[in-house]
Order: structure tokens, then sequence, then C-alpha cells
């Protein structure tokens, strides 16, 4: 997520005649995260509906809800865009702004 001014700036900078702006939301973007690392063991816990006992299942990587979720997705995310040829955006480091220049027409 990036601030309102920074999306501004990104969009409203000189010479956008022939820029193209492009969102995505990937909606299973934290199950597509790194795994965890070998030795780290996390558990999600639900409890079942009609028995009312609590099931435990192990976690291979994060899953959405989950503090760390965020961090570990960029974590696998951003290695990738940026072989891609994208450049982080400099007015916010710890925000997903990536832009990338395209050649001219």
């Amino acid at each position: 997520m990036a601030k309102l001014f920074c999306v501004r700036m990104a969009l409203f900078r000189r010479g956008r005649v022939h820029r193209r702006i492009c969102i995505i939301d990937v909606s299973t973007a934290f199950l597509q995260s790194d795994p965890y690392p070998d030795g780290m063991v996390k558990y999600v816990s639900f409890k079942h509906p009609l028995t009312k006992k609590w099931i435990y299942f192990k976690q291979s990587g994060p899953i959405y809800g989950e503090a760390s979720a965020p961090v570990r997705w960029e974590n696998t995310i951003t290695p990738w865009l940026i072989e891609q040829g994208f450049v982080r955006g400099e007015f916010e480091r710890l925000r997903a702004l990536f832009m990338v220049r395209m050649p001219d027409r």
C-alpha cells in the first residue's frame, strides 16, 4: 500500500502522455509467499462448528490475516519485480510502489 501523495507524484510527473498505469491485486498472494524456513513451525486452529472441538493444522507458509504475511509476501515478490526491470519507488522504500521504464514508441 502506497501513500496517496506518492501515487500522485508517480502519476502526474512530466512526460506522462505515453505512460501506462497498471495495478494488480492478487487475491491469493499470501499463499504464494516463500514457505517457512526449516525448523519454523506454526499452527492455525479452528473450532469445529458441530463438535465444538479445536482442530489444529500445521502451516507451511503465511496465510491471510497473519501479522507477518504482508512482509513475507513483499520479500517474495520484490526480487522477482526487480528482475523484470521494475525499480522500487524512491519516496517510500517500505511501500510496494514499483515503476518500470518502457521504451518510446
